[in-house]
């Protein structure tokens, strides 16, 4: 069962955050075409990547983390990646007010904003992968 819940889990995290990475990158093109006659479209697809597949993988990931975690005795390596996690779903809820206020029409961050901020999951994603390997004892 175990083998189960962590593949499901991983499976889980790389959707959530190919969907944190691709993000910022529709929204840059949303910003670059403005409201024009294509912009229902953006608006949907940005919608349907937020709302039903990255939101659904996130809560996914956490929950199913959370249950392994009941099986791992707490060590540093595991609050680091708590730490970076939450991180991850800071970063998850930013893009959900982003997304709030273009809907409300308000707020129209630089092109640059989301050319940097793209970034942010890939380092999250490294960092949380790569912490694992700093156990101790395999």
């Amino acid at each position: 069962m175990y083998f189960w819940i962590k593949s499901l889990h991983i499976a889980a995290v790389a959707l959530w955050f190919v969907g944190l990475v691709f993000l910022p990158r529709l929204l840059l093109s949303w910003h670059r075409r403005g409201r024009g006659s294509r912009s229902d479209y953006g608006t949907f697809a940005i919608n349907t990547l937020y709302f039903r597949i990255m939101t659904p993988a996130a809560l996914l990931a956490v929950v199913l983390r959370a249950i392994l975690l009941l099986q791992v005795a707490p060590a540093a390596w595991v609050i680091a990646k708590i730490g970076l996690v939450t991180l991850g779903v800071l970063l998850h809820v930013y893009y959900g007010m982003i997304l709030y206020r273009f809907g409300h029409g308000e707020g129209r961050d630089s092109r640059t904003h989301y050319r940097h901020t793209r970034w942010l999951p890939l380092g999250l994603l490294l960092g949380i992968g790569a912490l694992p390997a700093c156990k101790t004892g395999g």
